[in-house]
């Protein structure tokens, strides 16, 4: 048998020159890999921006919900204190005006509903009871914040 003698591999040689670089398969597999990450990347990212953005619109939900409360107890505004079984419900789009959004991109972002929801009494005193629903579209459909407050009695009673 024949050997050769002396002669070293140190990658792949032609004709005098040497290539010392990644193959095809190699760097196919690399970009498939950073494919991988990034796009692992990108839905954590995206998945947090959706958080933050559910997370403002329930922080401004809480802030309509302050201010129309406040309205309710104070009895000032009449047509928001609703009857006995006559909620009274405010659509998408119609809420800026009355508490103040004005023409915003936040004034078609909620509704509201306000029912009366009984009356207590304390002694000789008798307030009656509302609660309050502010909802906001969410990516996967509607949340809701919700609070009662009490105030003078409104509406037929």
């Amino acid at each position: 048998m024949r050997t050769r003698e002396g002669t070293r591999r140190e990658g792949t040689t032609r004709q005098g020159t040497t290539r010392d670089g990644f193959t095809l398969i190699e760097t196919v597999v690399a970009v498939a890999i950073c494919a991988i990450v990034l796009t692992a990347l990108t839905t954590v990212a995206t998945s947090s921006l959706r958080t933050g953005r559910d997370g403002n619109f329930k922080i401004q939900a809480t802030q309509v919900l302050d201010t129309v409360g406040r309205r309710v107890a104070s009895g000032a505004e009449v047509a928001l204190l609703p009857a006995p079984d006559e909620p009274i419900a405010v659509g998408y789009g119609e809420l800026g005006d009355l508490v103040g959004l004005g023409d915003t991109s936040w004034s078609g972002a909620f509704r509201l509903e306000i029912v009366r929801d009984g009356s207590v009494t304390v002694g000789a005193s008798s307030v009656a009871r509302y609660r309050i629903e502010v909802c906001h579209r969410s990516g996967d459909g509607e949340r809701c914040v919700q609070g009662t407050t009490l105030g003078r009695e409104g509406g037929a009673t």
